[in-house]
């Protein structure tokens, strides 16, 4: 739907560039504005069917990837690893962990919905500006001062990346001592130790001035990471988009953990089999507790104290039982 929303309303916009009178745009910005108008229209319509195509690949991928990692946590939790589960979460009540639980499957609809937006919105955006910086400046058909912001932009990261690279160097073939040890499976390691260490506290003096203005910029980048990631990553709830220890501020990821738990208690295979045993082999077992339904003197045992005790026990064993596992009260009419 809003796929054929976008397309009409570009073909709309398109229409009504080719029949609207153009004289005035001529007079104020030149012939050379109708070309650029036409260009970016179409840019625009590329942009938006790739977008869309490659937010729909994304989102089918993450569809396959969210069922993989619901089977990979739920057989953790069958071998009773709640590691991945946060502390924060794994200590809150059973009503808050139930309550929660309710929210996943609604939210996890809606999650997706926003992600595909969002998603298709993002790569669109970022194919405007590949194509408007780099595609279309170096194909000749917009002017060259679009490329400003990417000839100003790439002297930095070359230099960043040779002084990045330059360090690894610099850190494998001097300041690491050339002392090897092998593991069980024969690789060779280095320790963690240094050699040369008058040239290593040199060199990190001099990096200290140029990473101050070198970190300015990282952490805007850094910034703009995380909402890619969070944008990137909306739809996946088997993932918690904060931090490390803010995961109980994540209300989807909080509902996943929860639907998690609340199936493992009732789903397990151990307690799955168990119960269909139990349904397998319905003869009840000989216990002191319970009277056996084919005793012949009935009427001698109910005289007794200890008959009659026994009953007590048996009825309230059996409405206790029935009360905890309100599923066992279809079997017992049936068998009745």
């Amino acid at each position: 739907m809003s796929f054929l929303t976008v397309d009409k309303t570009l073909d709309t916009v398109q229409n009504t560039f080719d029949t609207v009178d153009k004289s005035t745009l001529i007079e104020t910005f030149g012939a050379e504005i109708l070309n650029q108008l036409d260009l970016l229209i179409n840019t625009v319509r590329g942009c938006w069917y790739t977008a869309y195509g490659a937010g729909s690949l994304i989102m089918l991928n993450y569809g396959m990837k969210i069922f993989l990692k619901y089977r990979m946590h739920s057989c953790r939790l069958m071998r009773g690893d709640y590691s991945f589960i946060p502390p924060k979460i794994r200590l809150m009540s059973k009503s808050m962990i139930l309550s929660r639980s309710l929210m996943y499957s609604g939210s996890q609809v809606a999650y997706l919905l926003w992600g595909y937006y969002f998603t298709i919105v993002m790569l669109f955006f970022y194919f405007m500006l590949v194509s408007y910086l780099i595609i279309l400046p170096f194909a000749g058909r917009v002017s060259y001062e679009f490329l400003f912001i990417f000839w100003a932009i790439v002297p930095t990261i070359i230099v960043s990346y040779s002084l990045f690279y330059t360090q690894k160097y610099l850190s494998n073939k001097i300041f690491l001592q050339k002392c090897v040890s092998f593991d069980s499976r024969h690789r060779m390691h280095r320790p963690l130790a240094l050699d040369n260490r008058r040239l290593y506290h040199i060199v990190s003096y001099f990096l200290f001035f140029f990473y101050i203005f070198v970190g300015l910029c990282k952490a805007i980048i850094r910034v703009v990471k995380g909402v890619v990631l969070g944008v990137a990553y909306l739809s996946r709830l088997d993932r918690c988009n904060l931090i490390p220890g803010f995961e109980h501020w994540d209300p989807g990821y909080l509902s996943y953990l929860s639907i998690l738990q609340v199936e493992m208690a009732h789903c397990h295979p151990v307690l799955v089999t168990f119960c269909h045993l139990l349904k397998q082999n319905p003869t009840p077992r000989r216990s002191s507790f319970f009277i056996e339904p084919n005793i012949e003197d009935t009427e001698a045992v109910m005289d007794s104290p200890i008959g009659r005790r026994r009953l007590v026990i048996n009825r309230w064993l059996k409405l206790y039982t029935l009360a905890r596992n309100p599923t066992l009260i279809p079997i017992k009419n049936s068998d009745s």
